[in-house]
């Protein structure tokens, strides 16, 4: 019992020295950014450290990967007063010798910008400096891509901020990219924005990096500043967006949060709930038909003269359908299906690839549309999931502006067979189509219950594979997949001659099309909010081979 007793002792002093020596280490409360550029691409560099120093002598900021850019008039303030600048930094001098003193340390990989602490304990430090050649070439484009909080800064810091100026406003256009920590990048009152997420602390291995996009001729950059490894634009956001990954920005971890959200769920559940029990029933909007529940019976043919484009728009307006958005998903599984496309393991195995087939036809515009898209974001018509990916955070005006083609496309239809008419704003569905209307939830019906019809029925494959279209367009298609695969396993796989049907393909293509959709709306989000053009969410990774960067904080 004594040894137990010591031995508690001991662990309770070890874990207090522990927590003394931590206690020791430097405090990086946050780092404000302010960028000016000229009309020549040079820009003017002024950082505030809001710092506690706690051990050590100085803090400093590396700057490696500078390419064809040059820092010059480095200079360090404190409370106005201006340090005396040293042509020759010794990074091993005492506290005292570096009281008030800013130099720069040469090394193999670059330059350090470094200022002496003077103290322990708080300190507020200026830093200003210019970088010439900060704005470079492509072929296509101005860019500017830029690690503003380096990666490996020992400590990181907790938050940080950067406002870019330039010598005339930038349109909200411009297109903006951040990358390594989870915040924001984006355009507002004519300058470029970038901050941490509010109540979101940077971590360790956290960084910033600003990737911009701004046309030929806007600035007077020298046609020497490029680089061999970026003819276009295109290559250099290639290699910011490998190795990036979307934040979950819908995470709030304060408990006010969590009441009020729990408070609204609540509020929303009692009203769902009375809506339950008042009626059961669809809701067509725009005109008031409903369709009650007990109109519908099982369907099992497929309705909409087997139309995905039309089925589509009845179930936009009948609200059959989960999100909207699942139709991209469902035209994928279509052209899969038709062996328009193919999937194959990608080279890692880990995933698979979209394979596109050329010298395709499509009998309308909106799926020549989505080809063309698609094949633009791929390479050699082989397309990556980190691909499409990029392509929908890029595009996602092309994207969301494609679906409200394809529900068009369906309301098209249906007006020129007379099923739809156009009354002022509003479109009158005629009771042939409400009919219509009334099979296809019927046929959603089904597919949600089949799995627990007692007398199943062998169907030929070729109709289990249009199920499958229309599931993806009710937003159930994982769902019935799976039940497919438990209860007819001889749709599992199975080849007519003509395509293969692999039921595995079938729930990758509904991941990667909710991927491509989460992507594509968080950007669009961002963007609406921010006047963001290009901008919005920052993603976390990416940004590598990015100029500037190369550790710092304190030592």
């Amino acid at each position: 019992m004594k040894r137990i007793k010591y031995f508690v002792v001991f662990l309770l002093t070890f874990l207090a020295s522990i927590t003394l020596v931590f206690a020791k280490d430097d405090v990086i409360n946050r780092i404000d950014v302010n960028i000016t550029l000229d009309n020549s691409g040079n820009a003017h560099v002024e950082e505030i450290w809001d710092v506690k120093a706690n051990m050590g002598t100085e803090f400093y900021k590396g700057m490696y990967n500078l390419g064809n850019m040059e820092v010059t008039n480095f200079k360090v303030y404190e409370n106005d007063t201006l340090f005396t600048y040293l042509d020759n930094w010794n990074i091993h001098a005492s506290l005292n010798d570096k009281k008030n003193k800013n130099g720069i340390n040469y090394t193999d990989e670059g330059i350090e910008l470094c200022f002496g602490k003077g103290s322990m304990g708080r300190h507020v430090f200026k830093l200003t400096y210019d970088i010439s050649n900060f704005v470079f070439k492509t072929n296509d484009a101005l860019v500017i891509y830029y690690q503003v909080i380096n990666m490996n800064m020992t400590p990181p810091p907790k938050n940080f901020s950067l406002v870019l100026t330039g010598p005339n406003a930038f349109n909200k256009n411009i297109d903006v990219w951040g990358y390594g920590y989870k915040g924001y990048a984006y355009v507002n009152n004519g300058k470029i924005y970038m901050s941490n997420e509010e109540n979101t602390l940077l971590e360790e291995g956290d960084y910033a990096v600003l990737l911009v996009k701004f046309p030929l001729g806007m600035f007077n950059v020298d046609e020497n500043n490029r680089y061999d490894i970026f003819d276009d634009f295109d290559e250099v956001y290639n290699k910011a967006e490998d190795g990036t990954f979307d934040y979950d920005y819908s995470e709030k971890e304060d408990i006010l949060g969590i009441i009020i959200t729990l408070g609204t769920l609540i509020f929303i559940f009692a009203i769902v709930a009375i809506a339950i029990a008042s009626a059961n029933e669809y809701k067509f909007e725009s005109l008031g038909r409903k369709i009650k529940i007990k109109e519908i019976n099982n369907f099992r043919d497929i309705p909409c003269d087997k139309n995905e484009f039309n089925a589509y728009f009845l179930s936009c307006v009948y609200r059959l359908n989960k999100k909207d958005t699942d139709f991209f998903g469902a035209i994928l599984l279509k052209w899969l299906l038709e062996d328009k496309i193919e999937m194959k393991d990608s080279k890692n195995g880990k995933s698979k690839d979209i394979y596109l087939k050329q010298g395709l036809t499509f009998s309308n515009n909106v799926e020549e549309k989505l080809y063309e898209y698609l094949t633009s974001a791929s390479k050699d018509y082989i397309l990556e999931k980190k691909e499409l990916e990029k392509w929908s955070r890029k595009n996602y005006n092309k994207l969301f502006n494609w679906i409200k083609d394809a529900e068009k496309l369906g309301r098209t239809n249906y007006i020129n067979r007379g099923l739809v008419e156009k009354k002022g704003s509003k479109y009158l569905i005629k009771d042939a189509l409400k009919d219509e209307a009334i099979r296809l939830a019927g046929l959603k019906k089904f597919l949600n219950e089949f799995s627990r019809i007692k007398e199943r029925q062998v169907i030929e494959v070729k109709l289990w594979k249009e199920y499958l279209i229309y599931a993806q367009i009710f937003g159930i298609a994982k769902e019935v997949a799976s039940q497919f695969k438990d209860y007819y396993p001889e749709v599992v796989t199975y080849n007519d001659g003509n395509s293969n049907l692999d039921i595995m393909d079938v729930i990758i293509l509904n991941n990667l099309s909710n991927n491509v959709v989460n992507a594509a709306s968080s950007a669009r989000s961002a963007a609406n909010n921010y006047n963001a053009g290009g901008g919005g969410f920052s993603a976390g990774g990416g940004g590598f081979s990015s100029f500037g960067g190369g550790g710092g904080g304190g030592r």
